[in-house]
């Protein structure tokens, strides 16, 4: 499966502010390449501008990182690789509605921006936790304060979210609406890959 993703897109959902600093996409960068390495999947991030604000497309890490130069839009390079990986497994991702209706036009599924990236962490969060696993049942023993117990019991204590859980994007529907369309389960089949 192929990945084409809109990257300031998603970029937008993380960082705080509006314009994402070169630190922010460097992170991010190295995040989505981590990712692809874990699910062993192809990644291309399309980005708007560039560098020299000329189109580029540059292999890091697995991950291929296209800018479309000054003269295009990110939007309008996404289009044109949709046609590229005509008739290969691809799926967007982008919270652009139009993008979206435009893929779907062209048989490409797409996915949420923010729901992808919650997917993104889950399955590194999944992989770096085990590293960070110690007994389960941690009790402090002493009423001294000491900075190291504290830094330990802080380390491997583990917190509860409140509200209700997260259920994943194939479990919000009822059962009624799971069959869905063709195109809604091969978007299925595509997001349990993630």
């Amino acid at each position: 499966m192929i990945l084409l993703i809109d990257a300031y897109n998603v970029l937008k959902q993380i960082v705080s502010s509006d314009q994402a600093t070169p630190q922010e996409k460097t992170a991010f960068i190295a995040t989505i390449g981590q990712y692809a390495r874990l699910k062993n999947i192809s990644i291309e991030l399309v980005f708007d501008g560039g560098p020299y604000g000329l189109p580029d497309r540059v292999l890091v890490k697995n991950v291929v990182i296209s800018h479309s130069g000054a003269q295009e839009s990110a939007d309008d390079l996404i289009k044109s690789l949709i046609h590229a990986y005509k008739g290969r497994d691809v799926l967007l991702v982008s919270t652009d509605r139009e993008l979206g209706r435009y893929a779907s036009l062209h048989g490409v599924e797409s996915i949420d921006s923010a729901d992808f990236y919650r997917l993104v962490r889950k399955a590194l969060d999944a992989v770096e936790s085990p590293h960070k696993k110690g007994p389960k049942n941690l009790v402090k023993i002493i009423e001294e304060s000491d900075p190291e117990v504290d830094a330990l019991m802080a380390e491997f204590t583990v917190t509860i979210k409140k509200g209700p859980p997260e259920t994943s994007l194939l479990e919000k529907r009822s059962p009624s609406e799971r069959k869905g369309s063709k195109q809604e389960r091969r978007l299925e089949k595509k997001i349990r890959k993630l």
